[in-house]
Parts: structure tokens; C-alpha cells; sequence
């Protein structure tokens, strides 16, 4: 999706009162607009992916402190259930594999312990938004 979907979406849930997705949405457009304004240029679906997997990130992180509370564990599940809506499809591990691989023969470089540091430089960036960073790690690790 895009800033204007976003916009289009935010505006939806204002006109029909639904609090929780307009949050949401509203944490999003932030990080969009952040782009927008001081980067300035027009926010990529990329962007929106990378915004959408920051705030679920934030979401998680929030649930795994909150796990004594079920009045705050209900509404930060169904926050995540709003962003999982707009989570561009991630990756398997599989998936993640194979790329991991193909991004390595395209840059010549070598699947070895020590250019770990290199492999997920050049990997990140190419799986942003598509795949959850940990996973990536695991995966990269896995293949030495």
C-alpha cells in the first residue's frame, strides 16, 4: 500500500469511529510522513512495508511486556491483527535460502563464516520488509 491508501484507509476509520484501526494507521502515516517531509520524497511501497513491519515489531515487543495484563494483551492483539493486514506476504525460510544464495552469486561473495558481516549487508536490504530480520539471521547462520 501507499501513503495515499493509507490516507484513503485512516479516513475510513474515522468516518466509521473505529479507534483502534485509526491508531494504528495513524502510527504508520508517522513514519510515512517522516519520509515524506524530511526526507523529502514520496514514500515507496517498500516504505509503507517497512513502516507496517516496524510497527509490528513495536506491537510484539509491547505484547512480550505485557503478558501480566490481559486488559492491555487484548488491544495490542488486536492492533496486530490490523497491521498483519497490510504485512506484505514474508517469506519462509526456504524462500529466504534461496535468495540468500542467488544475492550471493550475483555479488561474488563467498558463503564463509567470516564474511557474515558482508552477507547480511548486502542481504537486509534486499529482504526488507519481506522478512523478519531474525529469521534472516538464522537462516545465514544456518547455511555455514
Amino acid at each position: 500500500m501507499l501513503y495515499d491508501d493509507f490516507r484513503k484507509e485512516k479516513m475510513d476509520a474515522l468516518k466509521s469511529k473505529d479507534k483502534l484501526k485509526n491508531k494504528v494507521i495513524t502510527n504508520i502515516l508517522s513514519d510515512l510522513i517522516y519520509i515524506k517531509k524530511e526526507l523529502g520524497q514520496e514514500p515507496t511501497a517498500e516504505d509503507s512495508a517497512k513502516a507496517v513491519a516496524k510497527q509490528v515489531k513495536q506491537v510484539k515487543e509491547a505484547m512480550d511486556m505485557s503478558k501480566d495484563r490481559p486488559d492491555a494483551m487484548k488491544e495490542l492483539e488486536a492492533e496486530l491483527a490490523i497491521l498483519e493486514q497490510y504485512m506484505p506476504k514474508q517469506l519462509s525460510a526456504d524462500e529466504i535460502k534461496d535468495a540468500v544464495v542467488k544475492l550471493l552469486e550475483e555479488k561474488g561473495i563467498a558463503l564463509e563464516p567470516k564474511n557474515k558481516g558482508a552477507i547480511m549487508k548486502t542481504v537486509m536490504p534486499a529482504l526488507a520488509g519481506k522478512a523478519d530480520g531474525k529469521l534472516i539471521n538464522q537462516v545465514v547462520s544456518s547455511l555455514f
